[in-house]
């Protein structure tokens, strides 16, 4: 399975939605299709990465002038200088983020614009999958041939493990910065220092001990009851994997999860979510941002009020802020919130794309199956499979961090107040570190043989701001598909590969599986 066929089919679709004019004009990057068709493989995938990037725009963006030709002769004019000096290889990006093209589009530097309403929940939906398209396109190539720095937007994109590796393990450096993502509220997830230490010390004695090898029989009945009662449908597994992955996150604090109405205040946190990150890409009007983060503090308070009605989760709240009595304004419905959703979101997701290369593979299914009802102590192939889903399909995609001081980074001059990408796609791609990086393999060498290079895998992230919850994490993800394998079987009609991405990246609803009981 490889996912470039999707991203080809993505970027014909785009090309539609560009006037004819300006692909005259643009002629592909300066360059004829001919020219694209002969040049070597690095050039004519960084021409396909500036014409994605300039489709991706173009369909957000009106057109400013009267017509789409004066346009078009405008942004010629733009680039004419670059097909002078020959330099065809000049990211579109940066013409379309300079101060003279953003004065020419009424545009502020740096920011996405678009035409008509963007509280349409499809184009929300559609813009930010199309930015993790774009990350699959750019991965899984060489780049060592001095082509400068990737970018999406107008953010660099870092995408080499070492790059990556130095960025998580420099937080002072590298800050986080959530946008308007944090109108949810702050957390140990989008804050920095001493405040972030001191969130951090709230939970994180919490998920170690939940994580203790001594859970993973609980953890697995605890899927299990939650699957046994199930509907059989994808549809219906995923409500168990909720319920599940909610139960365990509620014990590990020592409370219990109304399953109904707090999954259905998650998925309101998930919409919620999409839409704040959205804006963080696209500049919304003031009545858009308002209605954006008056829908995050309604979801937060409701979150609250269901809380603090029962007696044990108020106390548990009250532990909350005596431990973060220093930080001003704490909030402990915001902390537990975003802790419960980063930790289930992320959970549920891993699981998914593992039903979904099961279904894809019928002999590895089986291979799996027989193995997990072996009740073997050691499941090397069930691991290494989970292994390659999280490779393949990591459930954050991508992170951005704000360079607090201007630094130079492998050759890249970074500015104070920059915002910077980490692709997790493109580290868990990179050919580098990986044989047949954009192939999804089920025994892959590199895990079976314990021989990949950690800062190339980091499915949970690296440094001190890694995943608090990463063990637990690990631990729910192997019990889960322990269960669901012992219960169901899959399989595919078609192997064509759709997300569904806020935050975390999900398989898109829908998809072509279709589930039985054993």
């Amino acid at each position: 399975m490889d996912i470039v066929p999707e991203v080809r089919a993505l970027e014909r679709h785009l090309d539609a939605r560009i006037d004819d004019a300006l692909v005259r004009w643009l002629r592909l990057c300066c360059v004829s299709r001919g020219h694209t068709h002969r040049c070597h493989r690095g050039g004519r995938c960084r021409h396909r990465r500036q014409k994605f990037t300039l489709a991706l725009r173009m369909h957000f963006s009106p057109h400013p002038e009267p017509s789409p030709v004066c346009y078009c002769r405008q942004v010629y004019k733009g680039i004419l200088p670059l097909r002078r000096a020959n330099n065809f290889t000049a990211s579109l990006s940066r013409l379309c983020n300079n101060s003279a093209h953003c004065r020419l589009r009424g545009t502020p530097p740096g920011a996405f614009r678009h035409g008509g309403r963007v509280s349409d929940p499809t184009q929300i939906e559609g813009m930010l999958n199309n930015l993790v398209y774009n990350l699959f396109a750019q991965s899984g190539q060489d780049d060592r041939r001095g082509a400068g720095p990737k970018e999406i937007g107008n953010l660099v994109v870092f995408d080499h493990p070492e790059s990556v590796d130095k960025i998580a393990k420099a937080p002072a450096l590298f800050r986080k910065n959530f946008s308007l993502i944090s109108a949810l509220g702050f957390s140990r997830f989008n804050t920095n220092d001493d405040e972030w230490a001191t969130r951090r010390a709230i939970t994180q004695d919490r998920y170690l001990a939940a994580a203790k090898p001594a859970h993973n029989q609980s953890v697995h009945d605890i899927f299990a009851a939650c699957l046994a009662g199930c509907e059989t449908s994808l549809a219906g597994i995923q409500q168990g994997l909720f319920a599940g992955a909610m139960t365990i996150f509620y014990r590990a604090f020592g409370l219990a999860a109304e399953v109904r109405p707090t999954a259905a205040l998650l998925d309101r946190v998930r919409v919620v979510l999409r839409r704040l990150q959205y804006y963080s890409w696209v500049t919304p009007t003031n009545a858009e941002r308002n209605s954006a983060i008056g829908d995050a503090r309604a979801v937060v308070a409701d979150f609250g009020a269901q809380i603090m009605a029962d007696r044990q989760a108020a106390a548990e709240m009250d532990r909350f802020s005596e431990q973060a009595s220093e930080i001003e304004g704490f909030s402990p419905i915001e902390e537990f919130v975003m802790n419960l959703f980063a930790g289930i979101e992320t959970t549920v997701t891993t699981v998914l794309w593992v039903l979904d290369r099961l279904g894809a593979n019928q002999k590895v299914q089986e291979r799996i199956h027989d193995e997990i009802s072996g009740d073997r102590p050691q499941t090397p192939f069930t691991d290494c499979f989970i292994n390659e889903t999280m490779r393949y399909f990591p459930p954050i995609p991508f992170l951005t961090r704000e360079v607090s001081t201007s630094t130079d980074l492998d050759g890249t001059a970074l500015r104070a107040g920059q915002l910077v990408m980490l692709s997790v796609v493109g580290v868990h791609q990179h050919p580098e570190f990986w044989e047949n990086p954009r192939t999804f393999d089920a025994s892959r060498k590199e895990f079976i043989d314990n021989s990949f290079d950690r800062r190339a895998f980091i499915p949970f992230l690296t440094g001190p701001r890694m995943c608090g919850g990463a063990r637990l994490g690990r631990l729910e993800v192997e019990q889960a598909v322990r269960a669901v394998v012992r219960q169901f079987a899959f399989a595919r009609a078609d192997d064509i590969i759709r997300f569904d991405y806020a935050l975390a990246l999900r398989p898109a609803s829908g998809m072509s599986v279709t589930v039985s009981r054993r």
